[in-house]
């Protein structure tokens, strides 16, 4: 995972380093908080991606103004014509799910389904959630 301002300083090393890991060795790249701060869009360009991670700025945006969800609306058809995928965080209510469905989000994430929890604890809650049972 790259952090969006990550990109200003991306040295020539760094975007061999980068290339390396996503093409010779198949680990995918995301880049997070993008919406957020420099909102650099040439590092949709310029890095080997695949997921990029739309902040919760934007999701809340998106869901208390019409200008907000133009503006997600207009990122995610951006992000989808450059084949990448899109993590939408900091989900926290129903209508958000529905708006990131409509929109073709690929993946939610947020306090809606859980708050990050310790790895004993998260086990706990898949077996619990998918209602697996010992056998």
């Amino acid at each position: 995972e790259v952090t969006e301002t990550a990109d200003d300083t991306v040295s020539e090393l760094m975007m061999q380093n980068m290339t390396l890991i996503h093409e010779d060795i198949g680990i995918e790249l995301s880049l997070d908080d993008f919406g957020t701060g420099y909102s650099n869009i040439s590092a949709l360009m310029s890095l080997p991606l695949d997921i990029i991670k739309f902040d919760k700025t934007l999701i809340d945006m998106a869901s208390n103004s019409v200008q907000g969800h133009k503006i997600l609306e207009s990122s995610v058809t951006m992000v989808k014509k450059l084949g990448n995928k899109i993590v939408a965080e900091g989900i926290e209510e129903a209508s958000q799910i529905e708006m990131m469905s409509e929109l073709g989000i690929d993946y939610i994430q947020g306090f809606y389904f859980s708050k990050p929890l310790p790895k004993d604890d998260f086990i706990k809650f898949v077996v619990d959630f998918n209602k697996i049972t010992e056998g």
